[in-house]
């Protein structure tokens, strides 16, 4: 039996391919949110889809912290015994960052003489080490808690706690290669019931964007404005939405209920069913570039915001392929004219 850990979407395609490759009939898969319990209990046996439920780890309030410490001694206890079990098996990882109960669990089932496979789901870009006292006690803190060393590493303005690299080492972890794995397309007829009419080929993300950065007024109204512009060029019958898994929906105001992709069916999976994908900042943009999609990011299309650069470095470095930037309605009408010309003529 092999074990899989989900962590984000960016997981899905690695653990998809794995399972497939391997024509593995027993495994088990572990989320850590209800959105990947939804896809692979949709794609695979629902009992093979273990939800971790973690407890709040970190706040600000010293009462409140002290009791999470109490909910996290009865969460490892209650893990150990679903897991003490499995032993000399596969164990595969690509947490990267925001993984300290998941990585607990890796050491627990190394320490079980399982083996333990790790590949990075994506690279920080030029991370600096964070000797502050901030870091450095945050640090101290998930030794003390979890007994593993995590790594403080801030990219711009964002602070990162990673598993330190000599874990890997002493766990004599198999490094997977780091070629990029394309995603597994997964046939039209076992997502037919969340995929929209066959004719869609823009797919549109819906959030991806921080209230700091775009006020939600704003950010609908340049949504709509969007939306009413490639309707003109291609027809509504094109335009297919999907939501963030973990970002809430807010309400644009234009109805696409038969048009929607819900939300736990992450976007690298359904990408070979698409042209073109736009969206203001997801890793499934630079996602669909890797892939040849027409890509267009919405970072430049709303009003300057001082983290917009560090946004598009993460999104240029990460990409093989084209992300397009455009400024205005115009700009984007005619990046998306040159994908999609016939449908555009369908249109007049």
């Amino acid at each position: 039996m092999s074990i899989y850990f989900c962590l984000s979407a960016l997981n899905a395609p690695w653990i998809i391919r794995l399972i497939e490759e391997r024509k593995e009939e027993d495994f088990q898969i572990l989320v850590n949110m209800k959105p990947w319990k939804q896809l692979f209990d949709h794609l695979y046996d629902p009992n093979r889809v273990l939800p971790l439920e973690s407890p709040t780890f970190m706040t600000r309030n010293p009462l409140a912290f002290l009791g999470n410490l109490g909910r996290i001694r009865r969460w490892k206890k209650d893990m150990n015994s679903q897991l003490r079990s499995i032993q000399g098996e596969d164990v595969f990882f690509f947490g990267v960052a925001f993984c300290e109960f998941e990585l607990w669990l890796v050491d627990r089932l190394q320490s079980q003489g399982n083996r333990i496979h790790f590949r990075p789901a994506v690279e920080l870009q030029n991370p600096i080490e964070d000797r502050s006292l901030r870091a450095t006690w945050g640090r101290r803190i998930r030794k003390w808690v979890f007994g593993l060393d995590f790594l403080p590493l801030r990219t711009g303005e964002k602070l990162y706690y990673t598993p330190a690299p000599h874990l890997w080492k002493d766990w004599g972890a198999d490094l997977l290669q780091a070629e990029e794995v394309r995603p597994v397309p997964i046939p039209r007829e076992r997502l037919q019931p969340f995929l929209p009419h066959e004719d869609c080929r823009l797919m549109i993300l819906l959030g991806g964007m921080e209230p700091d950065m775009v006020a939600p007024e704003v950010y609908c109204q340049g949504m709509r404005a969007m939306i009413h512009r490639i309707e003109e060029l291609f027809g509504e019958q094109i335009i297919a939405f999907k939501e963030h898994p973990r970002v809430p929906e807010l309400d644009i105001g234009i109805s696409f209920e038969e048009r929607k992709i819900p939300a736990y069916v992450p976007a690298n999976l359904i990408l070979s069913h698409f042209s073109a994908v736009v969206g203001f900042f997801s890793a499934a943009l630079f996602e669909a570039a890797n892939e040849g999609l027409c890509v267009v990011s919405l970072l430049d299309f709303f009003p300057p915001h001082p983290k917009v650069d560090a946004l598009k470095r993460y999104l240029l470095e990460n990409n093989r392929g084209v992300i397009h930037f455009p400024k205005n309605l115009e700009e984007l009408g005619n990046i998306l004219l040159k994908v999609m010309p016939e449908e555009a003529k369908k249109r007049r």
